[in-house]
């Protein structure tokens, strides 16, 4: 319900040897200046696009793969001062400055996923500069920053505004409080809240995108349900582990397989989106590892909104509605 905006466009400049004092300070980016690269040539800054709905950047295509790093930057327009998130993703290092401050730091190897790793922040009113030093130890290069949109659901209003979002303490709050299952019920199926009714079926009612959640109270001790929420990718059910297409005319999707057949692919995505994909327009497929239900689903409520969603999720226990898809356990 809090949707990720990705930065696509970003001004690069690059590539510098590892062993390179860093050429450019933080907190006074300027993108006139020239520098001098590993052969000692001049290099500026140049302008690069993402080249998925990520906004990953492809620092190797830009540059050749090798051991080296580069510095993209980038500027966010805000209306308000306001708390978001940035949602970051790399291979390999990636180093993260907000205004001047820095914010965020990886410097170990890994491949990209564009929600590695998500890190609060406060943005000022107007232009908020944004600086990434990415870093690469061969192979593949990339990187990709998104940045939360200010939430305008009602139920928002009562969430905590200040110290960041900590799954532990929301777990913590949910074993020890009793929640309201009624009030729960009506968190759930709120299409303009939490709408979990659009991807989860209860009782033959609701979307298909996600398992049946009929009989998951019957199934599922309370922390288990508390720990599937918090971490959805931690525990994905098998038979909707999401996969990520990329298809010939240059789009990046992902979502649940429905069916696969001889000529076509048909996804169902986070949105409940069926989408169909002739398999000669598939270039590439893999699983993903990350669920399409969205982390920090608990971040935009109160711990006792949270508890009382787990208070509902408990009396979840009928029989699911028979399927003709094959559903798998956790």
């Amino acid at each position: 319900y809090v949707a990720t905006q990705p930065i696509r466009s970003w001004r690069v400049v690059g590539p510098f040897p590892t062993d390179t004092k860093p050429p450019i300070n933080p907190e006074s980016v300027d993108l006139q200046a020239t520098f001098k690269d590993k052969d000692d040539q001049p290099i500026t800054w140049k302008l690069v696009s993402g080249t998925d709905d990520t906004g990953m950047i492809d620092l190797g295509k830009t540059y050749n793969d090798g051991t080296q790093f580069a510095y993209a930057y980038a500027e966010v327009q805000s209306d308000a001062e306001r708390k978001a998130e940035l949602v970051v993703g790399s291979d390999d290092t990636l180093t993260v400055w907000v205004n001047g401050s820095q914010v965020y730091e990886f410097t170990g190897h890994r491949s990209f996923n564009a929600e590695q790793d998500r890190k609060g922040v406060t943005l000022a009113p107007g232009v908020n500069r944004v600086l990434v030093k990415c870093g690469n130890f061969g192979g593949t290069w990339q990187f990709s920053v998104g940045v939360t949109e200010a939430a305008d659901h009602a139920f928002l209003a009562s969430a905590p505004t200040s110290g960041g979002f900590n799954p532990d303490a929301y777990r913590a709050f949910a074993l020890k409080h009793k929640g309201n299952a009624d009030r729960g019920r009506t968190l759930f199926t709120d299409l303009k809240g939490l709408a979990c009714v659009k991807c989860h079926a209860i009782n033959g009612e609701g979307g298909a995108v996600g398992p049946d959640l009929s009989g998951v109270g019957a199934l599922y001790a309370r922390d288990d349900l508390i720990q599937s929420v918090l971490y959805p990718s931690a525990r994905i059910f098998s038979g909707y582990e999401p996969v990520t297409v990329a298809t010939a005319d240059g789009r990046i999707l992902t979502g649940v397989v429905k069916s696969d057949g001889d000529d076509a692919l048909e996804i169902q995505d986070a949105e409940a989106n069926r989408i169909t994909i002739p398999k000669d327009q598939i270039e590439d497929r893999k699983v993903a590892d990350v669920s399409l239900m969205p982390n920090g689903l608990a971040e935009g409520l109160t711990p006792q909104d949270f508890t009382d969603v787990i208070a509902f999720l408990e009396t979840l226990k009928q029989t699911p509605a028979p399927t003709t898809r094959p559903v798998g356990g956790p």
